[in-house]
């Protein structure tokens, strides 16, 4: 979302939506006050939703606001994102790191770590599925530090997956967990 008050962005994931009302959960505190006007654009399966709104509560992260706009629709290649907030395991240069997810999509992981990485860095992430590990290697896309903090908001692209993983992967992300969430076997 943006607003005229303030350059920059405003992100966060939708939690839930009623009709016209959504809540939203930012990605950090605002300065938004009720009534301000916000452009938003919400990203899913390949449409991106572009529309007015007005804030009507602000607590936190949690916003609540109204369009009160047409909703325009695109098509848009960048992927849905998904938030997450597991600590997962990065290796680097062959030492392991633990970092902290802040989203994940079909091509993409977002995380904060405790330490810096290049853009261009070859990664290899371990996400747990019940207790086997979803590898995935991508490579290093932006790296920020994030202000006051010792932590840096990293994302990373992922290279191409095999067919298996690929199927792991998206079913990890449409339940949560892959393994838990196929069906039992039969003996």
């Amino acid at each position: 979302m943006q607003t005229p008050k303030f350059s920059g962005l405003i992100s966060g994931w939708v939690s839930s939506a009623k009709g016209r009302e959504l809540s939203v959960t930012l990605s950090e505190e605002s300065i938004l006050t009720n009534g301000d006007l916000l452009v938003g654009s919400i990203i899913h399966q390949g449409v991106n939703a572009q529309f007015r709104c007005k804030v009507l509560e602000l607590e936190g992260t949690a916003l609540k606001i109204d369009i009160d706009s047409r909703i325009n629709l695109a098509e848009t290649e960048q992927d849905s994102r998904i938030r997450a907030t597991q600590t997962e395991t990065l290796i680097l240069e062959g030492e392991q790191v633990l970092v902290t997810l802040n989203d994940v999509s079909m091509n993409g992981v977002g995380f904060m770590a405790p330490v810096q990485l290049q853009s261009g860095a070859k990664v290899e992430i371990h996400i747990t599925s019940a207790g086997e590990p979803i590898i995935l290697f991508g490579q290093v896309r932006f790296c920020t530090q994030e202000e006051g903090s010792i932590y840096f908001r990293t994302g990373v692209k992922l290279h191409e997956m095999d067919r298996l993983l690929r199927a792991r992967w998206l079913t990890y992300l449409q339940r949560g967990d892959p393994i838990q969430a196929a069906p039992p076997r039969s003996a």
